[in-house]
């Protein structure tokens, strides 16, 4: 559980390299607590009591949750299409509840790989998302896994 627990190295020198001098990464890394609070007092704004319960409480219950399943079930239950060597699996119920993420032997298997529904089938509302962003050209330099990789790396 290391990976979202404060005081464990996340070495973004090895790891994230190219977000350590965006400048936009740094600004949200510096105003973190201003967007964390803000996430709360706009539903609390909105709503009163009851717009806190629903648009913060229960809204980052389930968000949390589903994060948090994807490194628990991914690891333990589904399919794994590509030798990764470790337990990640492809878990399509959590492909399209956490919007991709459930595909989670895809991406260690392609972690650069801005898509991780790499099957036609395989639903990927972020990589969606990343797709209408890059045809707008509000995103470039997005990675992409050629067909012959996938099927170099495929072992089913």
């Amino acid at each position: 559980m290391g990976w979202f627990l404060p005081g464990f190295d996340d070495k973004p020198q090895i790891y994230a390299r190219g977000v350590l001098d965006d400048p936009m990464v740094q600004f949200f890394r510096r105003t973190y607590w201003f967007w964390t609070l803000l996430v709360v007092a706009i539903p609390f704004a909105i709503g009163g009591w009851t717009g806190l319960l629903w648009g913060a409480g229960v809204r980052l219950f389930f968000t949390l949750h589903v994060a948090f399943s994807v490194n628990s079930i991914c690891h333990t239950f589904g399919r794994a299409d590509y030798d990764t060597g470790d337990r990640s699996r492809n878990e399509w119920f959590l492909g399209v509840v956490a919007l991709g993420e459930g595909w989670h032997n895809n991406h260690h298997a392609f972690p650069r790989s801005a898509f991780h529904g790499l099957r036609w089938w395989q639903v990927d509302v972020s990589g969606y998302l990343i797709r209408a962003l890059e045809a707008l050209g509000l995103a470039r330099d997005v990675h992409r896994v050629t067909p012959q990789l996938l099927e170099s790396r495929r072992h089913d």
